[in-house]
């Protein structure tokens, strides 16, 4: 390549004594179509930008940023929805980073007027997955995706008294993850007994409850179907079903309302999975419930009638 330098002279005012010299490149041979080329290409890149500014992303960096809560606490199994984002990442072409939290953690808030998540807005977290109830509260500062349906159970062990409706929790013990749809629906139950009826709530922010119930720690748990399928599908000569407790609700993941796309990549997925017995989804349930996507939903509905 040749390297020349043209002199451009540019006056100045009459005042100034000399004038300035600026020195501008001149390329010449066959390296100037390249550099020419770089440059429309470099202009074109500058334009897509622009225009794209303030576009919502799909996620916060090349590798999709996945918080989850183990199914049974802390380095216990992870659980169907762990492996679920495992299956969505790799048919999306995304590599992943999977950030062990807490359910406590996930809604948390600057303040009470944000509009956003602490992990959210932090960029640690792109995806919470995990079986989260779709709340009113919780759709103000995330967007969610309905994935499946759940119902909150009474689990209790084999060979215990029968319950079969809130009142026959009086004066029971449970314990109950912190800041979950579970608690508050102990609560409210305990607001409608009298103070030595009220049922003994143990609080905890890991999980790691249902242990709790097979050594008889606790007289019983509440959990969604989800959970409450996959224990009793593990332990089957140890637990049963108590009885249904608040209304069917979807379940699902949450994102950022920011990353919309990312949002509707995870609808697409999953309404092309639920219908097909050999899917991936499918292989998921049947490993935790023993049943594919549509017997789960099936089940579910015929005990909830």
């Amino acid at each position: 390549m040749k390297l020349s330098f043209d002199e451009t002279v540019y006056p100045m005012k009459k005042s100034a004594r000399r004038k300035s010299t600026i020195r501008s490149p001149r390329i010449s041979g066959p390296w100037v179509i390249r550099v020419v080329q770089h440059q429309k290409h470099l202009l074109a890149l500058i334009t897509l930008a622009v225009l794209n500014f303030g576009s919502p992303i799909a996620y916060s960096a090349e590798t999709l940023k996945v918080c989850y809560v183990p199914w049974f606490g802390p380095d216990k199994e992870f659980g169907p929805d762990y492996e679920m984002a495992i299956n969505f990442a790799k048919s999306n072409g995304y590599t992943t980073s999977f950030i062990q939290i807490t359910y406590d953690q996930s809604f948390e808030l600057e303040s009470d007027t944000a509009n956003e998540t602490k992990l959210f807005r932090s960029g640690k977290c792109d995806l919470y997955s995990m079986a989260l109830t779709l709340t009113p509260a919780r759709k103000k500062v995330t967007e969610m995706i309905a994935l499946y349906p759940g119902r909150s159970f009474v689990v209790v062990r084999k060979g215990t008294k029968d319950r079969s409706t809130l009142n026959d929790l009086k004066g029971t013990k449970t314990v109950v993850v912190k800041g979950t749809s579970y608690e508050q629906i102990l609560e409210n139950a305990n607001q409608t007994f009298s103070s030595k009826d009220k049922i003994k709530i143990q609080t905890t922010i890991e999980g790691g409850n249902l242990p709790k119930l097979l050594s008889n720690e606790v007289d019983f748990i509440v959990m969604d179907s989800a959970l409450a399928f996959s224990a009793i599908f593990k332990h089957s000569k140890e637990l049963r079903l108590g009885f249904p407790v608040g209304k069917i609700e979807q379940l699902g993941w949450a994102v950022s309302k920011k990353n919309s796309r990312l949002a509707n990549e995870i609808r697409s997925y999953f309404d092309s999975q639920k219908t097909l017995g050999d899917s991936e989804i499918s292989g998921v349930f049947k490993k935790y419930f023993g049943l594919t996507y549509a017997q789960y939903e099936r089940t579910l509905y015929s005990i909830s009638k």
